[in-house]
């Protein structure tokens, strides 16, 4: 009895079962379809309301339109300022051009005066030969400040000047305006341990090159580099060789008339017997003592005649 029981339960289940799944099986397809519509159009709500963000309603876009005209704008004040400067440069090189050609053609043409007197003490009397010149260089040129041969209108210096380092003051000389340029620079390049005179050289001859570019109208003089004591060349902090200070203005010489400049080889007036600084001209071992910088002024001012 209990058995039939349990029967008649499964077989109602059973019963109860078969008649959901007809009831699902007769509405799925409208209950899908109506789902998918309920889905597609919140879909479509969000896009819509998506859309609508940063419309120009007070919010969001409008705060990017500004921030997009600022970056525009300065963008375009940029571009106008260089094509500006460049139409100014053309036309600045173009009056140049007319105004300044022999000039520059004679600053064009190289040479070398060689000057082998023995430096000794005289009256500085060429002052007034400096007048539209500028001296660009090392400790050297910064002694003729210091002493108070010239002043500041007439050098540029730096005392631990490099031929790298002397790009960056090129801006200097030219505000100076100079009809002529006398370098000196390349020793402290030789301290680096580095460089041979060969490469320095080089690089005095790429300075060269710059100036020319930035003042074409300014005549160049290249100044030997100095001996250094044979003292001094012996310390254990010092990398200059005399030998290379040689080399360097050997190659000074021998390229003179490619980069159109006058090298003015000085440094024989003050070498003592053995081809180093005399010690009678500096107390420092590669500078001048102050004394003996008329000579030197007078010598440069009368290459430059």
């Amino acid at each position: 009895m209990e058995s039939d029981m349990a029967a008649d339960n499964n077989d109602g289940k059973k019963i109860q079962l078969n008649r959901k799944m007809r009831l699902w099986n007769k509405y799925k397809n409208p209950i899908i379809g109506a789902v998918s519509v309920i889905v597609i159009v919140i879909a479509a709500v969000v896009v819509l309301r998506a859309c609508s963000v940063g419309k120009p309603d007070g919010s969001g876009k409008p705060d990017n339109k500004n921030n997009n005209s600022t970056t525009m704008s300065a963008s375009a004040d940029k571009t106008e300022i260089q094509t500006t400067a460049g139409s100014t440069q053309e036309t600045t090189a173009s009056v140049n051009d007319n105004t300044t050609q022999t000039t520059a053609t004679m600053a064009s043409k190289g040479s070398v005066v060689k000057i082998t007197d023995p430096a000794d003490e005289e009256e500085y009397s060429t002052n007034d030969l400096y007048a539209d010149t500028v001296l660009f260089g090392d400790m050297i040129i910064e002694g003729i400040q210091d002493y108070g041969y010239l002043g500041t209108g007439n050098i540029v210096s730096d005392n631990n000047l490099t031929t790298d380092k002397a790009h960056n003051y090129i801006s200097d000389v030219k505000d100076r305006a100079p009809s002529k340029i006398f370098l000196l620079v390349g020793l402290n390049d030789l301290n680096y341990g580095t460089r041979s005179g060969t490469d320095v050289a080089e690089r005095i001859e790429n300075l060269v090159a710059a100036l020319k570019e930035n003042i074409p109208s300014a005549k160049i003089y290249v100044v030997s580099l100095l001996p250094v004591t044979e003292s001094f060349e012996a310390k254990s902090s010092v990398k200059i060789k005399q030998s290379d200070i040689n080399d360097a203005n050997k190659k000074l010489a021998e390229d003179a008339t490619t980069m159109g400049a006058v090298f003015v080889d000085i440094a024989d007036s003050f070498k003592d017997g053995s081809g180093y600084l005399n010690t009678k001209y500096s107390t420092g071992g590669y500078n001048l003592n102050h004394n003996y910088y008329p000579f030197f002024l007078n010598k440069l001012a009368g290459a430059a005649k």
